[in-house]
């Protein structure tokens, strides 16, 4: 309590999102309506990566004081390491500060979940009765996670109502997308010192057979910008690494000086290792081409 009015402090991800932003509004609008202070403890970033700056952001939490906070509000359902959520709970627990936890069901607290299953429930009964579709497979996300599983589920249930088959229609992805990773803009940066071997043979006349492997020591920079109400620009993330990456190329022409023809293949081999991620990435390209030489000199 702070000058006699009661606080509610409300600790949520990606203040900038619109969804977030509506929800702080309307909150705020009808607090302050009655008399009641709100307190934002907010970050930029949904805390997937779990990184040193998101370790920096995810600290804004600890700074929610329980001797003046008469109420926790807590989007856990918004922060993707859930650690900070458990964190700034527990400390509420502690201090006898009642807890609202919007999204997740945790235990000790008052726990709000949105019906998601109802609005999908609609969508997939229009589909099937306003639309009249037979065959129909579902996008169920990411396999064991609950959400997932509830509109798997949903879908099921309106299936049977239609009569339709319910069985191996549903499909599965394996990557969650982050919000995070959607930038205004992403930058690349790359410095590299390499060397290698290259050999030539000539092993008939008119034709010629080349081939070389180098290594390169690399070092590489990447980051991505947001851009919030189109004007203030927020590093989103930013990496740097220092890694060894290999190149292959082979090629062999024929040419007799009027005409030429050849194939020649270039194979690149990247590494790329964090703590959050590593990656290794193979990709080449394979060209043929045939042409005429002119205006020889003589």
């Amino acid at each position: 309590m702070i000058n006699g009015k009661k606080v509610i402090s409300f600790c949520v991800t990606r203040i900038q999102d619109s969804f977030t932003k509506d929800i702080v509004e309307q909150l705020h609008k009808q607090l302050k309506a009655r008399g009641v202070i709100l307190n934002v403890y907010a970050t930029s970033s949904n805390l997937y990566w779990d990184n040193d700056t998101e370790k920096g952001e995810g600290a804004v939490y600890d700074l929610v004081d329980m001797n003046k906070t008469d109420l926790l509000i807590v989007f856990s359902e918004k922060i993707d390491t859930k650690f900070y959520a458990e964190r700034v709970i527990s400390r509420a627990k502690k201090a006898g500060v009642p807890v609202i936890v919007l999204g997740d069901k945790t235990q000790g607290c008052a726990n709000v979940r949105f019906d998601y299953c109802e609005g999908f429930r609609n969508v997939v009964r229009h589909v099937l009765g306003h639309h009249g579709v037979k065959d129909v497979h579902l996008m169920g996300g990411v396999k064991d996670n609950p959400f997932s599983q509830e509109r798997v589920d949903v879908f099921f249930e309106v299936m049977r109502e239609f009569g339709l088959p319910a069985d191996g229609v549903e499909k599965y992805g394996t990557i969650q997308l982050d919000s995070g990773l959607m930038f205004s803009e992403v930058k690349y940066e790359n410095l590299r010192i390499s060397g290698g071997y290259a050999y030539n043979w000539v092993f008939a006349r008119n034709w010629l057979l080349a081939a070389s492997l180098s290594v390169s020591l690399d070092y590489n920079n990447s980051f991505g910008d947001l851009l919030q109400d189109g004007q203030q620009r927020i590093r989103d993330f930013s990496f740097t690494n220092i890694t060894f990456n290999g190149t292959g190329r082979l090629g062999i022409v024929w040419n007799n000086t009027r005409w030429f023809a050849g194939m020649s293949a270039i194979i690149h081999k990247y590494h790329y290792q964090k703590s959050q991620f590593s990656t290794n990435s193979h990709f080449g390209s394979l060209n043929f081409y045939v042409g005429l030489n002119f205006k020889r000199k003589r």
